[in-house]
């Protein structure tokens, strides 16, 4: 589904601040260009092994490429945390330490 997801603007302005193509970067993180080109585009959602190898390979803290949440992302976290009776932001912050752990390097 096109526009699934945001584009990863982050990922492509570090890829090219540090030189790397997509297909250099992919080769250094071992995985295919295509899939590259799929998270930079939006067409795929990364997860925490994506954002590791690509962290790696970038040499960059992992938490330099955390995508941001979307709108639908942010509905979701808000109604959970309203169930589970917490702040949202408390409960995106735990979020995010469990994904991506607590913006340790890579």
């Amino acid at each position: 589904m096109k526009d699934a997801y945001r584009p990863w603007v982050q990922l492509r302005v570090i890829r090219e601040k540090d030189g790397h193509s997509q297909t250099s970067l992919a080769k250094v993180a071992g995985m295919s260009r295509a899939l590259v080109c799929r998270l930079e585009n939006g067409d795929r959602k990364p997860n925490a092994r994506h954002i590791a190898r690509l962290a790696g390979a970038l040499k960059v803290p992992k938490s330099m490429l955390q995508p941001t949440p979307s709108d639908a992302d942010d509905e979701v976290i808000d109604t959970l945390a309203e169930e589970l009776g917490m702040p949202a932001e408390a409960l995106r912050e735990r979020l995010q330490t469990l994904l991506f752990g607590a913006g340790e390097a890579a």
